[in-house]
């Protein structure tokens, strides 16, 4: 190994801190663009310098694309310029996702829970047209029930361990009843197949720790010193698991900013960074205090914001780049009005030399790209829609995969389902449908019931010798070859592309470039045989829909897409009651205060511009409604903005130019006092009048539950809400 450059150079005094931590547990608060990437490469790259043995150090962060970047630092930093290969032997830590890592543990334990070390990985598209297969059998109606729907109670009740009484108060007694089944279902298809799915990559060594202490003591004994990014964003289960390895390792390093916590609706959670003094006795808290991003104009603003919020932990981040613009505020008629106005102020920075690909666009839900993507095209501005259809996702790629993934584990239903749809067969769902029902009921694998089938016999014989040219195989050769025995290739060249969901693009063309660059990819992965084989499949599994296309574009994204980014010039559009914060937000604090950290993300994602719209009017389930600024927007004091005028008037209290003129938030407030006479009404912005139907609590901490036209009854948190109630 070359000799390490010197970790600490060029680092602060808090993150050199970080880096020559000795032992025991810290906690590094990083808040945004404080380099605490840079702090975690450095101490990698500080334990190997001092004798550390590199498997003997486990980095855990969210995404591949963090993990990948994260290896190639610790490589360069490491080798200093000399190439380490592929870096996925001992000669650096082994560095990847929390479900990457659960599926390590698992092909090497699983057994002693019962699973087979050769499981198959569903990833989210597999898991619905798993639960829409069970669906068809059940005869449910997916317009009353759909199967999104069941899946995600089926990853809550895996992932947090939601009970029937809480799918009854979230969809009613019917809804329970039959969640419960298809989770029942569910779960035993996944057996017959030998597959799990993500949620399982965490549960079930979770469930490996708690049942077989031994195995938990062995893999402490062999991760001498762990490190886990992003920690404000670990869900119950991998806060365990770090909690498990942790205690027992020399070091802990856990590092994330609570004011950066935005996926609550997958089950990530602060809460860990909140208690880690009590869950890590003696366990020391250093903040990163240096922000190297944003201009200090912009940042005062986003912390204005921020520290209206009660879950975090008090801080002050500095601006290492001082001076700069302040945000601005533009107001625009509507949407339409918006994204041509957006469109415009974006080819005026292009006009002024700006690289497009400088330049993002967010907003807090998909829907709202369509009127930006429309401007942006008659504007002729090359645009990107980051969170769009991924590589993996793509039709001709999935049925690739599901081609293999079926001739390397032949009892796998819903990868074979694909498979006779892309050539048909003559073998339909009802007839694959019965196969399924009778392995289950005979207890026998699905691949047996399969041979019963005349039409399917050309196919099996054929997968047969594939199997046994396989262990002389490479991964690029077994895929090909597996894709022209089954006559795919053929019918790719041949056919017109159907057969399948929809493809995107110029249909047949496309598919077959696709699948050209999946062979490219196939055929650099190392090693031959079954293992290699399994080992590409899992790669793909665990890293969907995160490859960014490169080239000079402006980039669009929601907000929660572009955690992790940064640009010189950023949009923020939709700022209003309704969007951010989202509506089905408003009756709890906690879900507001995770709108305002996502608002926080977002404006922090600038280097040197921010700028930030909302619409008067803004076309919601099909109909125009008066729209309510955003709360966020009138947190940030009116000296830290400038307002600009759009195609529309100006908000009262707002001067035409410079910075804003003192004003007051939109006239919809709480009643200081209320009457003793229960309320009558309310006026929310999102929900418009609604008739009170009953009250829970006292003052601001008051439940009001009201029934609003067109929505239906709902349930608000007097105190998470401006809301204008009537007596």
């Amino acid at each position: 190994m070359a000799t390490p450059e010197n970790p600490l150079r060029g680092l602060d005094p808090d993150q050199r801190e970080a880096v020559l931590h000795e032992s025991g547990p810290l906690l590094l608060v990083a808040g945004a663009g404080s380099g605490k990437t840079r702090a975690i490469v450095s101490r990698i790259v500080r334990l190997v310098r001092d004798g550390v043995p590199p498997d003997r150090i486990l980095g855990i962060t969210f995404t591949n694309r963090a993990a990948e970047e994260m290896r190639e630092r610790v490589a360069s930093a490491l080798y200093a310029g000399s190439s380490p290969g592929t870096g996925e032997g001992r000669d650096l830590p082994w560095l990847g996702t929390f479900h990457a890592f659960g599926a390590r543990l698992l092909r090497r334990f699983g057994g002693r829970i019962g699973l087979s070390p050769g499981f198959v990985i569903y990833d989210a598209r597999d898991q619905f047209d798993l639960v829409r297969q069970i669906l068809k059998e059940k005869n449910v109606d997916e317009k009353k029930f759909s199967a999104s729907r069941f899946l995600g109670r089926i990853e809550r009740t895996k992932r947090d361990g939601e009970g029937s009484s809480v799918l009854r108060e979230a969809g009613g007694w019917a809804f329970a009843g039959k969640a419960e089944e298809v989770r029942i279902a569910y779960d035993d298809a996944l057996s017959a197949a030998g597959a799990v799915d993500f949620a399982d990559l965490i549960r079930l060594p979770v469930r490996l720790f708690r049942e077989h202490p031994g195995i938990l003591e062995a893999v402490r004994g062999e991760i001498r010193h762990l490190l886990v990014d992003e920690f404000q964003d670990v869900d119950a289960g991998q806060a365990e698991l770090s909690r498990g390895i942790g205690l027992g390792a020399e070091s802990f390093l856990a590092v994330g900013d609570e004011d950066q916590s935005i996926y609550g609706w997958r089950g990530g959670s602060a809460g860990p960074m909140l208690s880690f003094e009590r869950d890590y006795p003696g366990g020391r808290v250093l903040h990163l205090r240096t922000n190297y991003r944003t201009r200090a104009a912009i940042l005062s603003a986003a912390g204005e914001v921020i520290r209206k919020n009660r879950s975090r932990r008090e801080k002050r981040i500095e601006a290492a780049r001082e001076g700069g613009d302040p945000p601005v505020v533009r107001q625009y008629e509507d949407s339409d009005d918006e994204a041509a106005g957006v469109a415009g102020a974006v080819a005026e920075q292009i006009r002024k030399g700006a690289s497009p690909s400088s330049i993002a666009v967010f907003y807090r839900v998909n829907a709202q790209s369509r009127p930006v993507e429309d401007a942006l095209r008659q504007a002729g501005i090359p645009y990107i829609l980051r969170g769009a259809l991924s590589f993996y996702d793509r039709a001709a790629v999935r049925d690739a995969i599901a081609c293999l993934r079926w001739f390397v584990h032949p009892d796998d239903p819903v990868s074979f389902a694909r498979l006779v749809k892309a050539p048909r067969r003559g073998v339909g769902e009802v007839t694959l449908a019965r196969a399924r029902e009778a392995a289950r009921a005979a207890g026998t694998p699905f691949s047996a019931e399969l041979v019963k089938i005349p039409r399917l016999a050309g196919l099996l014989e054929f997968r047969d010798r594939w199997a046994a040219g396989l262990p002389a195989r490479k991964v690029g050769e077994a895929l090909h070859a597996a894709l022209d025995g089954s006559g795919y290739l053929a019918w790719i060249g041949d056919g017109d592309g159907s057969g399948t969901e929809e493809r995107s693009g110029n249909g047949k063309e496309d598919s077959r470039e696709n699948l050209q660059e999946l062979l490219r990819i196939a055929n650099l992965f190392p090693g031959s045989g079954e293992e290699a084989v399994c080992a590409f499949l899992e790669r793909i599994s665990l890293s969907p829909g995160e490859e960014e296309e490169g080239g000079e574009a402006v980039r669009l994204m929601t907000m929660h897409n572009a955690k992790g980014l940064e640009f010189e010039t950023v949009y923020l559009a939709g700022l209003e009651e309704g969007l951010l914060p989202h509506s089905r937000s408003a009756d709890s604090e906690s879900e507001v205060e995770e709108e305002r950290r996502l608002f926080y993300v977002g404006l922090t994602r600038a280097r040197e511009r921010a700028f930030l719209s909302f619409a008067r009017r803004r076309s919601l389930f099909g109909a125009f409604r008066d729209t309510v600024l955003s709360r966020f927007l009138t947190e940030i004091p009116p000296s830290m903005v400038r307002w600009h005028v759009g195609t529309s008037r100006t908000p009262r209290g707002f001067a035409r130019s410079g910075t804003a003129a003192p004003w007051r938030a939109p006239a919809i407030v709480p009643a200081a006092e209320p009457s003793p006479a229960r309320p009558r009404l309310v006026r929310h912005p999102m929900f418009g009048d609604g008739v009170v139907e009953a009250v829970e609590g006292s003052g601001d901490d008051r439940k009001i539950t009201a029934r609003f036209p067109g929505y239906g009854r709902k349930k608000i948190l007097v105190r998470a809400v401006r809301m204008e109630i009537l007596y």
